[in-house]
């Protein structure tokens, strides 16, 4: 299971918003306050949880193209047991043996909010 490519449309928006909600609220904070301490994890920095994984995304591979308002970023899963047998189960044909984590290069088109994964590694 966990890749994003398997996620419903309700979901793929639901995480696109509640990342592109944490980029804007952090700028918003620290340009009007004091800066802020934020838990990273090898300059990854959390942004959910669930039964298949966490998921992470790395704050300084945020690049906003200001002409067409398109976004990338890199996003991390790191799966849990669940998380690791679903993705075997649907990978088979791949021939992994064990999988500890996904990577993704997300472009998000801003104004259409859609996303689409540019490169994924396993």
């Amino acid at each position: 299971m966990f890749s994003l490519n398997k996620l419903t449309l309700k979901a793929k928006v639901i995480i696109v918003s509640v990342i592109v909600l944490i980029i804007s609220m952090g700028i918003v904070y620290i340009r009007n306050t004091h800066p802020i301490t934020v838990v990273k994890i090898n300059d990854w920095i959390f942004v959910l949880s669930n039964d298949k994984g966490n998921w992470y995304y790395k704050a300084n591979s945020i690049n906003v193209d200001g002409q067409t308002n398109i976004m990338t970023v890199w996003v991390k899963i790191v799966y849990t047991d669940k998380g690791r047998q679903e993705f075997l189960k649907i990978h088979k044909k791949d021939e992994y043996v064990n999988i500890d984590r996904s990577l993704s290069l997300l472009v998000i088109n801003v104004p259409k909010m859609i996303y689409d994964e540019d490169r994924v590694v396993h």
